[in-house]
């Protein structure tokens, strides 16, 4: 879908929940109900189907940091204890984001999600071809 107004009028939301999460989650808290909103939340419930279909691998965030560190089911409970986040979705980055950064919240949730799309099979470069492909068609 389209938008039709605002600041990204005529990008995809497909690309928005990719490019910019931190304009889908102020939308859902804005509107959830709307036409918008349902879209958003279809595509993110998608987003975290999509990451979480590779079941023996962990992906942990240390605080105040958007890098993803790669780590085996056994071993991540331990590396949890080392105060890395685990993140199984686009909600788990949001609330990591919240949760250890002061400074930059808005540009390391991009950095999270899109390191985490590309982890699992996202092209580095987002085109709204792409995006389309990764969360509709659950590439990974």
């Amino acid at each position: 879908m389209r938008l039709r107004f605002g600041r990204y009028a005529g990008m995809t939301t497909e690309a928005l929940v990719l490019r910019r999460p931190d304009y889908v989650v102020w939308m859902l808290r804005e509107a959830p109900d709307g036409v918008v909103g349902r879209d958003f939340a279809g595509l993110i419930e998608r987003f975290g189907a999509t990451v979480r279909a590779d079941a023996d691998v962990a992906y942990l965030a240390p605080p105040n940091r958007s890098d993803l560190v790669l780590a085996h089911l056994g071993q991540a409970e331990r590396w949890a204890e080392c105060g890395l986040s685990r993140i199984d979705g686009f909600w788990d980055a949001v609330a990591h984001m919240e949760r250890t950064v002061v400074r930059g919240r808005r540009h390391a949730l991009r950095r999270l999600v899109r390191n985490l799309a590309i982890a699992h099979g996202m092209p580095r470069r987002f085109t709204d071809r792409a995006a389309l492909a990764f969360l509709r068609n659950g590439v990974s």
